[in-house]
């Protein structure tokens, strides 16, 4: 699977798409794993560098790159995720709006009297989910990250990887591993 930007807020309250995602984005405050959370948020056309961490066919040919694009606070599962890319961005309260503020209260852009702890500048990782092997990439929002020639190369080597039988036979060996 390749899972792109909006699809980690597909399901908040399906506890299993998170762990298949590796992540999850909270309209509301609610539980992620179990522990009462805040409301995630949201920054709109943010100028930003992503870098790949690790070399991966996925990352292969990517130097850090400026992109504009949504970014995310929300929760990164990181022990659970093997990042590829991470941005520049400071993924810190004052730098997004409280996603329970705009769905809830009509108030878009505002983080008045919305608190959340500091997060993951991660916005890509490959894991597994059982036997499949999972890519997400929380950049892709719109036009501008469409427009981005990393961005197109990025999302067409992560569907190569998550489509070869080096991906499937990766997720089936961590999948097994687990188990044990």
């Amino acid at each position: 699977m390749v899972i792109l930007h909006h699809c980690a807020a597909a399901w908040p309250a399906w506890p299993e798409w998170s762990e298949i995602v590796g992540g999850q984005f909270l309209y509301t405050p609610m539980q992620s794993r179990g522990v009462d959370c805040p409301d995630s948020g949201y920054n709109i056309d943010v100028n930003h560098i992503v870098s790949p961490v690790m070399d991966h066919p996925i990352t292969r040919g990517i130097e850090p790159f400026e992109m504009t694009d949504e970014v995310y606070l929300s929760h990164v599962f990181e022990e659970s995720i093997i990042p590829l890319f991470a941005s520049s961005w400071d993924f810190t309260k004052d730098n997004f709006y409280s996603a329970a503020n705009a769905v809830v209260r009509g108030e878009l852009n505002s983080n008045q009297g919305w608190e959340h702890p500091n997060g993951s500048n991660i916005v890509g990782w490959i894991k597994n989910y059982k036997n499949a092997p999972v890519v997400y990439l929380q950049f892709g929002d719109g036009p501008a990250a469409y427009q981005n020639p990393n961005f197109r190369r990025i999302l067409a080597q992560a569907i190569q990887w998550a489509s070869s039988d080096e991906a499937k036979c990766w997720a089936r060996e961590r999948s097994k591993r687990a188990k044990e």
